[in-house]
């Protein structure tokens, strides 16, 4: 079960991107963030201004199903997946981001001066 909590190598994930991508060229679906762009304009009516919005995005929502997808494994990889470890860096790196004000750099995953709501 550890390796649901940790990244997966990158040819293990990498692999499997290109092959679900070319499933999904191979059955003539579009694919995208302007696909999804697109259907959410969609929905919006716009097609009531362009012809290019003019299509059944029943059709396609399994693009929004990518997409909400996409925000909900963000949500989780940021909150229940960060490593609670520092990061191993170069003191030089170390150095110049202090110099740009990150306290502390190297000692969390997500800084807080760049990550947090404030």
């Amino acid at each position: 079960m550890d390796f649901l909590f940790s990244p997966w190598p990158w040819y293990v994930s990498g692999p499997l991107i290109a092959v679900s991508m070319a499933m999904l060229l191979f059955a003539g679906k579009r694919f995208g963030v302007s696909s999804n762009f697109q259907t959410l304009c969609t929905i919006g009516g716009a097609g009531k201004f362009s012809d290019y919005f003019q299509l059944d995005w029943k059709e396609r929502k399994w693009n929004l199903a990518f997409v909400l997808g996409s925000m909900m494994g963000g949500a989780i990889s940021s909150f229940w997946m960060r490593p609670g470890q520092g990061i191993n860096m170069n003191q030089d790196t170390i150095a110049l981001l202090s110099d740009w004000g990150l306290h502390n750099p190297g000692t969390t995953f997500a800084p807080p001066e760049l990550f947090s709501p404030e």
